[in-house]
């Protein structure tokens, strides 16, 4: 039992074998969100949310051995007193993008996990940021914002620059997929959610 509750809560991670359908739970006990899988499917990268209030992004390493699963962490970055990491992706092998929020601003972070240095995509903006996505070839980051009034899609570069919008849809977008041919989302309606695609050269 918690102190302040009468019940603690965790958020562990769970993975589904499709050809099996079977899950299986891999941590225990932790507090983890935010789980993205890289293009091998051998690391896992999770925003871990402390008792006392510290975010950190965390790799783990996903081993199989033919029957179980297990992860090991392999990788850790901690944030500044105040500041929290949402949406981590891997961008290629060895970079990580996350929005950051600090000061009530958003930012679109890149995590060099060779020095462990951080640099801006995207720097602080008061935009509402919900979603990134990592292009196919690493070379983009994709993610959805307010700035024109309605959640639309918007490009930047991995290593910073102008933001270009993609999307210009009338209700909103979300849910961001690129492949390397094609960006796809969901688009909102009046009548529900419709799976959209665009070419990711596009305008």
């Amino acid at each position: 039992p918690d102190i302040r509750w009468s019940e603690r809560n965790y958020s562990d991670i769970a993975v589904f074998d499709i050809a099996k359908k079977t899950t299986q739970i891999v941590t225990n006990k932790c507090k983890y969100s935010s789980v993205s899988i890289d293009g091998d499917g051998k690391r896992l990268v999770v925003v871990d949310f402390s008792d006392d209030r510290i975010c950190k992004i965390v790799v783990l390493s996903l081993m199989y051995d033919g029957s179980q699963y297990a992860v090991q962490p392999i990788k850790s970055y901690y944030s500044r007193p105040m500041e929290y990491f949402r949406w981590p992706q891997f961008v290629g092998d060895d970079k990580v993008a996350f929005i950051s929020n600090y000061g009530n601003k958003n930012a679109i972070r890149v995590l060099d996990l060779g020095s462990m240095d951080v640099s801006e995509a995207l720097a602080y903006t008061s935009e509402n940021i919900p979603e990134i996505c990592a292009s196919h070839d690493g070379n983009t980051l994709y993610y959805v914002s307010d700035k024109s009034g309605i959640g639309n899609i918007y490009r930047v570069p991995v290593h910073g620059g102008e933001p270009s919008q993609v999307s210009n849809v009338k209700y909103g977008a979300s849910d961001i997929f690129e492949d390397g041919d094609r960006i796809y989302f969901n688009s909102y309606t009046h009548k529900g959610y419709n799976i959209v695609y665009c070419g990711v050269n596009d305008v």
